[in-house]
């Protein structure tokens, strides 16, 4: 919820429909990765607190090579980034601009930051986590994350 909250492409404003457009997005990825034979899911949160560790087993998972430099990557993200620009719709309207969108992924210019992982603790009020359980209360406790407060 809090990590949609604010982009351009968020599924609403309400925190239900940050919650609903969660839900569905895990019920049809599982949905999806219960039909191929290789499937990972990676949570958030082990990528962020053992960053080589996770990397190193989604690479053995892909028979690729871990590289050291992928803990780097944020060092090279300011050049990718400037390949970004302007988005419009089909009707040329403006939906969002360049300083825009690069504000929306300034986190990749920097090392995962463990700070960034319970923020709905400190930054939800009690009525938007308690809307937020009632509508993915269930994916919550099947993924074994903490509820309320």
């Amino acid at each position: 919820m809090l990590s949609v909250r604010g982009l351009w492409f968020r599924p609403g404003d309400s925190v239900e429909a940050c919650a609903a457009d969660w839900t569905a997005r895990l019920a049809r990825t599982r949905a999806l990765g219960s039909r191929v034979p290789h499937y990972l899911e990676v949570r958030y949160e082990q990528l962020v607190t053992f960053p080589q560790e996770t990397l190193e087993s989604i690479c053995g998972f892909l028979e690729l090579s871990f590289d050291p430099l992928m803990l780097t990557y944020h060092m090279r993200a300011s050049n990718r980034l400037q390949e970004h620009e302007a988005r419009h719709d089909t009707d040329g309207r403006l939906v969002i601009d360049k300083a825009q969108r690069l504000d929306n992924q300034r986190y990749v210019t920097e090392p995962p930051r463990l700070d960034r992982i319970g923020r709905w603790k400190r930054e939800m009020s009690e009525s938007e986590v308690l809307r937020f359980d009632a509508v993915a209360g269930e994916w919550l406790d099947r993924l074994g994350y903490e509820r309320g407060r």
